[in-house]
């Protein structure tokens, strides 16, 4: 009986040429596949962070266009206001650590590790840009705005300006 189940040609019903697994090109295409996909999650991941460390510098950009406003409203000028923290943060985060005369002058401060370094600087008669800058994996990061427009501006949308251009010459 068991003679029957096997002879050299079959084992159960299956020719002995055709059992096997998977060939190497139908292999290397799964490995190729795989490799595209992580490529396009990983820019997709990328990109979402640095949205995502843009929105902090927005919010605050727009925290301190609001606290200019005020100062203005009282003082009758606009507060300059030196960078802090005192270096550009790179790869991660810094604590504020109070800011020093101006940024108390104006009630701005940042309760939570910041990635960027923020100043006021003035941008003509009566207006004033607020400039963030980061450093992220060696690469420069600008986000600005003006008291005259108050669309905060990052250096994504901003290809070939200078820093100086897209923070004081503000359309």
């Amino acid at each position: 009986m068991f003679a029957a189940l096997y002879n050299r040609k079959h084992v159960i019903g299956r020719d002995l040429k055709k059992v096997g697994g998977y060939t190497l090109i139908e292999l290397m295409i799964v490995v190729v596949i795989l490799g595209l996909l992580a490529a396009v999650s990983v820019a997709g991941y990328t990109r979402y962070i640095r949205s995502s460390h843009y929105a902090e510098a927005e919010s605050a950009i727009v925290d301190i266009l609001a606290k200019q406003e005020s100062y203005f409203s009282t003082w009758g000028k606009f507060k300059s206001a030196t960078p802090h923290p005192v270096s550009i943060p790179e790869n991660g985060s810094v604590q504020w650590a109070g800011g020093n005369s101006d940024w108390q002058s104006l009630g701005f401060s940042v309760s939570q590790p910041t990635r960027w370094q923020y100043s006021v600087i003035p941008a003509g008669a009566n207006a004033v840009a607020v400039i963030a800058l980061s450093r992220s994996n060696g690469e420069l990061q600008i986000a600005c705005a003006s008291t005259k427009n108050q669309r905060v501006r990052t250096n994504d949308e901003l290809v070939g300006v200078t820093a100086k251009q897209i923070c004081t010459e503000i359309p």
